[in-house]
This record gives structure tokens, C-alpha cells and sequence, in this order.
């Protein structure tokens, strides 16, 4: 003998084929699904999001959660919910009226207005509550059932679903009301969770969203998706509600994670398309991210003057966490053309900054050549508006004494001949001379041949022409020695001197400015 336990019910079909093979079968029922229809009390109110009483909610009531009191004749159906019950404090109403002077009767009703200033030949309908009315409805309903006691004045059982439009054409809000009624209703709760304070950039927990069939008639779930404002921050891990039906009391979870991409409170909403009249509902899903946020002590550190190679007092930087969530600094780096300059010292920022706290990292300044100097200190963390940058600045000074010298290979060139000049320059220190630059005007009576240098780059004036030449020799240390050699074509008619001065200059501070420049003259003979 073989013996099943059934939990849900099952064909005559089936039931036939099993006693052809003898089988013996004992049946257990889950209360709902074998037990004969129940009457019962209920009202479903679905607003669709622009609907100007409900706003897009979804409410069910029942006597589990609500108490209802009833004003039902022949041709007014009035129905009061206190929906303490549901914790939710709500007070609702639906009054569903035949035309004056008709009963009302199984059949659909179209044209209706708000039920207590209906015309004579106007149904009428009037759903309110939570605080808001309209004060023009426009709507239908359909009576799908409608049984009076005796006397044929007072209904003991009542079954609608009905459209309403505040204002006559604004959005619709669905419902369905039982009043002592056993015929199935359609309804859907969805429970969502909470999802509490996320860092950004982090993967929250999996948690449940659950959508349950709160009604007694079966319910189709098409479909669920994610929408709304920051829909990409919130995560389907794993859909067991789409196209599947629930029966009544049945109910489905679909798993979401949250996984912010920027701070603050993120929103969106778990939209489901189903088979109810209104066709698809939207539920919140509401969390905050956390994230650091970094505030500095300043956007700029200056150090002021500071001679080439020596160190200036080491200056701070204080970085805040103004956030809500740990800062974690990943590196603190110095870039940018001077970054040799400066050098980063002791850092408190290894460890993650807690929020309301702050860590600090001190710089120095030592130039190693004169003039303006300037760099980037940079904080890389995880803040959402990392790299943090602040500029660093400071002034180099060298001081130096740049003196030169003007010799020549003779005193008594010929109109013609090539002369050479010889340019010693020497720095007496104390410090290195940085950029040191020689400016020779080639004067008439004199045109450029070449020039040979010991270092750096000259820019001179085009063979055989007269003209400036400019030598960059660059850094010259203390007691260095450089020697030039400048040779030109004397030009000039015999029995005249020609005199030429070169100068140089430096960007150190030049201690002695007399010996900058040296002249040089020369008795030009006839031609050669």
C-alpha cells in the first residue's frame, strides 16, 4: 500500500488514475487552499504615483488589522476603516452609491460622481482619507455582488472594484471593497528592508525583500525590477518573484544588496509589475552612505626666503576628516618642477583617520637654486574627491661675486683679420652662482665668426654679421673658472679702435657688481 500526503489540492483526473494503481491517499489541508471560501471584510486601495489621495501607497485592510463600521441601504454603500489596527493611525472611507432612487445591483457603473452631490441619474463614488479629499471625483465601479436581508432595504453582503479620478481626470486610484463577502480579492504587500549605513564603495549585507499575496484570490508577479533616482547603487542578488503566481497568503523574496557610489541618502524603488487592476506597484528603498571627507588646515603652504640648500623649519598640514566613515590615506607625495625642493617629514597619517579627527604631515623647503620655487603636495585616499592638492611655495637665494675678463690675441688687428677675445669668468663665492649668463654686443668695425664655450648653449649673431650674442652657461660653484673664446672678423677701416664690452649676470645675488662687465679696445691697420 502506498500512501500520499497532498498540500495542496488535486485534479479528479489525477485522483482517478491513482485509485486505477490502488493506491490509498489521505489528503492534508493547508486551511486556505481546501476549505470552503470564507466571507469576509475587507478594502484594497492602490493609488498610482500621481494619485492626489494615496500618492502611489498601497493599502490593505482587514478585520486582522482594522475595525469597520457600515452604512449599507439599497442605494448607498458606506463603508468606514480605522486603520489603528495596521499601526499606521489611518482613517479611510469608501461610499459607493447607485443613481437616487435605484437599488444597488450586480452590474457596471460608469459616469460616477462624488457621491454625496451626485445628479439623479449619476452613480456616484467618494473614496478619501489619511487627511485628503477631492472635490470633484470623477470614476466607475463594478458591483459584483450585492445581497439584501429581508425587508430588500439594507445589504448584509456587498463585493466592488472601483476607479476613482480626483478632480475628474486626475491619476486613478483603484480598489476593491468585501462587506461580509466570501468572493476573492486581489491585493499585494511587499515588506522591504532596511538597509542601514553603507561606506561607499563597499558591498553591503544581502537582505530580503519580501512581496507577499495579501488577498484571497491568486497573484500574478510579471516581473521586478530596480528604478528610480539612484537605482544603480542598489543591487538584485537573486529574483524569485518574477512570473511566478502566488496563491493567497504566498509569498516570494527577492534578495538586494546596497552598493553606493557617492555619499548622502540614496533612493530607489523596487518596481513590480503584477496582474492587480492598477498593474504595477513601486516600493522605497531608502539608505545612507558613509563616506570620509576630507578638509584641509590650508590650500597653500609658504616658506618664505631661504638660502640654496639650506633647510627651512618644517611647516604642518593638518588633514581633517569632516566625513562619516574612516579615511584612509594611501600615499602623501611632493610633484611638480621644484618637488626636489622640498622634503615631506614625520606623517601621524598611516593609520585610517576616524571621522572628527585629523592627522598631520609636516614639509620643509630647501632650495638648491635661487629665484621662486614651487610644488604640489598631494593626499591620495579614499575620499570621493581624491587627490586633495596644495601648493607649496618658497624663494631660493644664492649669494655669489660673478667677476670676468676680456683679453685678446692682439691689440693691433688688420682691416680684415680675425681677432679672438678671451672671456675668463670666475665666481668668488661664497655660494654657486646659478644661471650665469654672458651678453656680448658685437660692436661695428666687428662681425661674428664663432665662439667656443666650456658649458651651456649661446645664441649668436649669423656669420660675417654684426649683431648680440647671448651665452646660458648655466652654474658656475664657488671658485669655478669658466673660459670663452669669442673670435670675430674685424671690419673696420685702418686707423680707427674698436671697442667691445661684454657683461654677466646671474640669478644668485651678486655681491660685487663692479667687476659684471669688461672692455676691450683695439687699434685696427690698414688692411692686411
Amino acid at each position: 500500500m502506498i500512501s500520499f500526503n497532498f498540500t495542496r489540492h488535486i485534479s479528479a483526473a489525477m485522483l482517478a488514475a491513482l485509485l486505477i494503481f490502488g493506491c490509498v491517499i489521505s489528503f492534508v489541508s493547508t486551511g486556505h487552499a481546501s476549505a470552503a471560501p470564507v466571507a469576509t471584510t475587507a478594502v484594497v486601495l492602490d493609488g498610482s504615483p500621481n494619485d492626489y489621495i494615496l500618492g502611489g501607497r498601497t493599502r490593505t485592510f482587514t478585520s486582522a488589522n482594522a475595525t469597520f463600521s457600515t452604512s449599507a441601504d439599497a442605494t448607498d454603500f458606506y463603508l468606514s476603516i480605522n486603520g489603528n489596527g495596521a499601526g499606521t493611525g489611518e482613517f479611510w472611507s469608501v461610499w459607493l452609491a447607485a443613481p437616487r432612487g435605484t437599488r444597488l445591483a450586480p452590474g457596471t457603473y460608469t459616469g460616477a460622481s462624488r457621491a454625496p452631490f451626485r445628479g439623479g441619474t449619476q452613480p456616484g463614488i467618494d473614496v478619501s482619507g489619511d487627511g485628503r479629499g477631492c472635490n470633484q471625483v470623477g470614476g466607475q465601479f463594478v458591483v459584483e455582488e450585492a445581497v439584501y436581508d429581508t425587508t430588500g432595504t439594507r445589504l448584509t453582503s456587498f463585493a466592488a472594484s472601483f476607479e476613482q479620478h480626483c478632480e475628474i481626470f486626475g491619476a486613478p486610484l483603484f480598489g476593491e471593497v468585501r462587506y461580509n463577502s466570501a468572493l476573492p480579492y486581489r491585493a499585494i504587500g511587499v515588506t522591504t528592508p532596511t538597509f542601514g549605513d553603507q561606506v561607499v564603495g563597499a558591498t553591503g549585507p544581502v537582505l530580503d525583500a519580501t512581496i507577499a499575496n495579501t488577498g484571497t484570490d491568486t497573484l500574478a508577479i510579471n516581473s521586478v525590477a530596480l528604478a528610480g533616482t539612484n537605482a544603480g547603487d542598489f543591487r538584485v542578488v537573486s529574483d524569485q518573484c518574477s512570473a511566478i503566481v502566488l496563491q493567497a497568503s504566498m509569498s516570494c523574496v527577492v534578495q538586494l544588496q546596497f552598493v553606493p557610489s557617492a555619499a548622502g541618502y540614496r533612493s530607489a524603488f523596487l518596481a513590480i509589475s503584477d496582474d492587480t487592476r492598477l498593474g504595477s506597484h513601486s516600493f522605497n528603498l531608502n539608505a545612507r552612505a558613509l563616506a570620509p571627507r576630507v578638509s584641509l588646515s590650508t590650500s597653500s603652504l609658504y616658506f618664505g626666503q631661504s638660502e640654496v640648500g639650506v633647510s627651512t623649519t618644517a611647516q604642518t598640514l593638518t588633514i581633517y576628516n569632516a566625513g562619516d566613515a574612516p579615511l584612509a590615506i594611501s600615499d602623501l607625495s611632493i610633484t611638480g618642477s621644484a618637488a626636489s625642493d622640498f622634503t615631506q617629514g614625520a606623517s601621524t597619517c598611516s593609520s585610517p583617520v576616524q571621522p572628527g579627527q585629523s592627522c598631520a604631515a609636516s614639509v620643509s623647503f630647501i632650495p638648491t637654486r635661487p629665484g621662486n620655487r614651487s610644488a604640489t603636495f598631494t593626499i591620495t585616499d579614499n575620499a570621493d574627491n581624491s587627490p586633495q592638492t596644495i601648493t607649496l611655495n618658497g624663494y631660493g637665494v644664492a649669494y655669489a661675486d660673478v667677476g670676468m675678463s676680456m683679453g685678446t690675441s692682439t691689440f693691433f688687428p688688420k682691416t680684415g683679420s680675425n681677432l679672438t677675445y678671451t672671456v675668463t669668468i670666475q665666481n668668488h663665492g661664497p655660494d654657486s652662482a646659478y644661471d650665469v649668463t654672458l651678453t656680448d654686443a658685437l660692436p661695428a668695425g666687428e662681425s661674428f665668426v664663432q665662439v667656443q664655450i666650456p658649458q651651456g648653449t649661446c645664441t649668436t649673431p649669423a656669420l660675417g654679421q654684426t649683431g648680440t650674442l647671448v651665452c646660458s652657461l648655466g652654474t658656475v660653484p664657488s671658485g669655478g673658472v669658466l673660459t670663452l673664446n669669442l673670435t670675430v672678423k674685424i671690419t673696420a677701416p685702418g686707423h680707427s679702435v674698436v671697442s667691445n664690452t661684454a657683461s654677466i649676470s646671474t640669478s644668485a645675488i651678486d655681491q660685487v657688481s663692479a667687476n659684471n662687465s669688461a672692455t676691450t679696445a683695439v687699434s685696427v691697420h690698414g688692411r692686411r
